[in-house]
């Protein structure tokens, strides 16, 4: 499957696992971004956002650390070579 260079993976450092549905809503909240973004479970805790803008993306990124209720949530440029 390939993805387009606007994705970022982002991973939720909890061993509780949340639900995709209220991570992929907070942080589009707290990102206050425009345009549409594709989300897509990865795995537990893992989501991969595909961002329609690259404006919105790099504002993400320069803006982490982020957060989600409370867990650190690290954020990564998807790369052909990262496996799960």
């Amino acid at each position: 499957m390939e993805y387009p260079n606007l994705s970022v993976v982002t991973k939720i450092l909890s061993k509780k696992h949340f639900n995709l549905g209220a991570i992929k809503n907070t942080l589009l909240q707290a990102w206050n971004i425009c345009g549409n973004v594709q989300v897509n479970e990865v795995e537990k805790n893992t989501l991969m956002f595909i961002f329609q803008f690259k404006a919105n993306m790099e504002k993400v990124l320069k803006q982490a650390p982020w957060n989600f209720r409370g867990y650190f949530v690290v954020l990564t440029l998807w790369l052909d070579e990262l496996a799960f």
